[in-house]
């Protein structure tokens, strides 16, 4: 094939400020269709983009036959509804993260398109941005030593109570939404799974019934922690890797689009050094990343099954959570 037909389900802000434009720059890629449950909303945004088609259904687009990918930024709770959909008519998926509500959603989803011989990606930019794949180089490359501790977060204020952030029944919540990136941080530094983990859910301003803050700790084989904060209620992004020989931080960590400059700090035997990196657009990284994969037939790495195992994580938090209990993974 010549390029990749691309086809959104929905109009998210994320579809619309910052994958349309980076899928705009990327080679072997072209926008063919936009579906909305709002037909005029998916003209407007096909016009602004170029795209020939537009549909008032989902399911309309899926059953078009002129895509061969479908990027999908839904809410949650949709994630594996149009999933399984679009794999069932040989569509490859790109999609948002969490890649579903739980993991007997991801299972299937990932079973589905691998059935059908359809690629599927968590949508995690951020592991495609060379600042934080040097950082996972120099982990383990054993520079700084075994792993003792990890902590990272990444939050912002938000304080409007009707946003689909913050609805439990849409798969709303700090951890579904922010405290997701660190977990997938944890498990890609780390190179494995935890075996237990604790998590606590806090709302101490707007009356929701989710997360607005979630802080988290996973134990991995050896003892290694991962401790992480997701918030709706603070501003803070950044993260520090602890071994026994020494430690890496960064206090930038932008999971779509890192505009500005940015540093490593590693600091090993008794030394220390400052690792420079330029910005980089990380979504378009991301679809050229996924388009070689659809071309190809590899597995990307954020596949069906990583997801899997990611939900598997995020479910033994949310139990953690509601008992007070540490859960075993």
């Amino acid at each position: 094939m010549d390029k990749i037909r691309w086809g959104v389900l929905g109009c998210a802000y994320i579809a619309r400020h910052v994958f349309l434009p980076a899928l705009q720059k990327t080679e072997g890629s072209v926008l063919t269709a936009v579906a909305s449950r709002d037909r005029a909303r998916a003209e407007e945004m096909a016009r602004a983009f170029g795209a020939e088609r537009f549909y008032g259904s989902y399911e309309d687009l899926l059953d078009a036959g002129d895509v061969d990918a479908v990027y999908i930024p839904l809410p949650n709770h949709l994630h594996r509804e149009y999933t399984v959909k679009a794999a069932q008519r040989g569509i490859h998926v790109l999609c948002e993260k969490p890649l579903a509500m739980n993991e007997a959603e991801a299972t299937e989803m990932a079973a589905v398109c691998r059935e059908r011989g359809v690629r599927l990606m968590t949508c995690f930019p951020w592991r495609l941005d060379p600042m934080h794949r040097r950082a996972q180089e120099i982990v383990r490359s054993g520079e700084i030593g075994p792993i003792r501790y990890m902590r990272a977060g990444l939050s912002f204020c938000w304080s409007s109570e009707d946003n689909i952030r913050l609805r439990p029944e849409t798969g709303g919540g700090a951890l579904m939404d922010l405290g997701i990136y660190s977990v997938d941080m944890f498990r890609w530094f780390i190179g494995e799974e935890p075996v237990e983990v604790s998590g606590t859910a806090v709302t101490p301003r707007l009356p929701v019934d989710v997360d607005e803050t979630f802080n988290g700790e996973l134990r991995f084989s050896g003892d290694a922690l991962g401790v992480f904060v997701g918030s709706f209620g603070m501003r803070w992004g950044g993260y520090e890797i602890f071994g026994e020989r020494g430690q890496i931080q960064t206090q930038v960590y932008d999971p779509w689009h890192r505009s500005k400059a940015a540093s490593l700090l590693v600091k090993a035997e008794g030394s220390q050094r400052a690792e420079a990196f330029g910005a980089h657009d990380l979504f378009g990284k991301a679809i050229a990343y996924f388009t070689r994969c659809v071309v190809t037939g590899d597995e990307p790495e954020s596949d069906g099954e990583d997801g899997r195992r990611e939900m598997r994580v995020v479910d033994a938090l949310v139990e953690s959570a509601r008992t007070g209990k540490r859960v075993r993974v």
